[in-house]
C-alpha cells in the first residue's frame, strides 16, 4: 500500500472517530462561548477564538481533501 492511500485511510479513520469528532465540536463550542461571552474591550479574546475555530475547519478541510485525492487517483487509474 502506498503512501497516499495509507494516508487517505487514516483520513477516512479520523474523520470517523467519534472521540475525535467529540473533540472538535467542544472545542469548537468553546471557542463560540468565547464569541458569546466576550466583553467589548476583549479583542484579542475574539481574535484567538476565531483562529481557533478557523484551525479546526482547516484540519478538517484538509483531511477532506486527503481523502478526496486518494479517490481521484484511483478512479483515474481505473
Amino acid at each position: 500500500m502506498d503512501n497516499s492511500k495509507m494516508r487517505a485511510e487514516d483520513a477516512k479513520r479520523l474523520k470517523q472517530d467519534s472521540t475525535f469528532q467529540l473533540l472538535l465540536k467542544e472545542v469548537r463550542e468553546n471557542q463560540k462561548e468565547v464569541f458569546a461571552n466576550s466583553a467589548a474591550d476583549e479583542i484579542e479574546r475574539r481574535e484567538e477564538a476565531h483562529a481557533i475555530l478557523r484551525a479546526t475547519n482547516e484540519m478538517v478541510a484538509h483531511l477532506d481533501s486527503v481523502v478526496t485525492a486518494e479517490t481521484l487517483l484511483e478512479l483515474r487509474k481505473g
